[in-house]
């Protein structure tokens, strides 16, 4: 590539968190060169800073332009996992022009919003074997015109302007990619195939949670496809669950979310977070069952975590219950 330098910059629930990457062009490798985390003064969910959502967005933005020089480099910005929709279906082998006419009928019969409305693209599997027939799976992400103009909008407030603009979901899958965390993985089902036998369902996947404050996002990846899902709560409502037990402001009990030993009752502190931690458990053992029934021969065998929700007192012990034979903090 010709800029050899790229940002990639999220605007989170509670801060900017940005890296640096470059391409080796002898090694053919992309090397970290830099991270910056700012936070934001308020985080976004907080309601007394509602008004000022954009305002710190763009401060953020200001301060990271401050202390690196973003010319010349390719920017990539991230779309929020609950801004983005995602689509799984199965279509039956066809010629091509039948099959993006096929995918386009599923897609307004699944997708809530006119697809005129929407920004939206699809990646198909190649033929799957052991799907019942010649079947191809197919994935659909589709976002909001006005969510990523919107989006766009805030870059362009400090005179920035995005090459790439990435759903958070895909790109944690694409970071496992490029990490090796799938590269373990067998391609194929042990035993012997045809040469010219379509290839079967991949047999394991891992997944990756995002812990974020306004927002869940579970991504499941095999060597071939991804299968995501967001939820629309996150540390947030842990914190607005301390504000009713407690009594306290927003900020109070986001405070005391990070030191549960000073809670005047602990023991009503881990009464009103383990609730939270047992539902964020079940909607996890939801969503990894509802890949299990679209992917029947396909075992989930590594949990990932991260995001700032994973440092919550007792979380990881308590995910480490819900079924999968490993948790790995990240």
């Amino acid at each position: 590539p010709k800029n050899k330098i790229a940002w990639g910059i999220d605007l989170g629930g509670s801060a900017l968190k940005a890296v640096k990457l470059s391409f080796d062009a002898k090694t053919e490798e992309v090397l970290f060169e830099a991270a910056e985390h700012i936070p934001y003064p308020r985080l976004l969910g907080d309601p007394e800073a509602e008004t000022r959502r954009g305002e710190m967005m763009e401060e953020a933005l200001r301060e990271l332009m401050s202390r690196h020089d973003l010319k010349d480099t390719v920017i990539c910005a991230n779309l929020p996992g609950q801004r983005v929709l995602g689509r799984f279906f199965q279509i039956p082998d066809t010629k091509k022009r039948k099959l993006t006419d096929a995918i386009l009928y599923e897609m307004r019969h699944q997708i809530p919003v006119p697809l005129e409305e929407l920004y939206y693209g699809y990646e198909t599997t190649p033929v799957v074997a052991d799907l019942g027939g010649d079947v191809h799976r197919v994935t659909v992400v589709a976002a909001k015109q006005w969510d990523a103009k919107n989006r766009m909008a805030t870059f362009a407030a400090v005179e920035l302007d995005p090459d790439v603009m990435q759903s958070d979901c895909l790109a944690l899958h694409n970071f496992a990619l490029a990490e090796g965390l799938i590269a373990g993985l067998p391609d194929e089902p042990k035993g012997k195939k045809k040469n010219d036998e379509p290839p079967a369902e991949d047999r394991e996947a891992i997944a990756i949670v995002d812990l974020g404050s306004d927002a869940v996002n579970i991504v499941v990846s095999t060597p071939r496809q991804m299968w995501f899902r967001t939820l629309a709560s996150g540390g947030n409502t842990l914190t607005k669950s301390l504000v009713k037990q407690f009594n306290l402001t927003f900020r109070q009990a986001q405070k005391l979310k990070h030191a549960p030993t000073k809670a005047p009752r602990v023991y009503k502190y881990f009464a009103a977070v383990e609730g939270e931690y047992d539902e964020l458990a079940s909607e996890l053992q939801r969503s990894f069952a509802a890949f299990a029934k679209d992917h029947p021969r396909c075992q989930i065998t590594k949990l990932y975590l991260c995001g700032g929700g994973v440092e919550a007192c007792g979380l990881l012990s308590r995910l480490r219950g819900i079924g999968l034979t490993d948790a790995v903090q990240e």
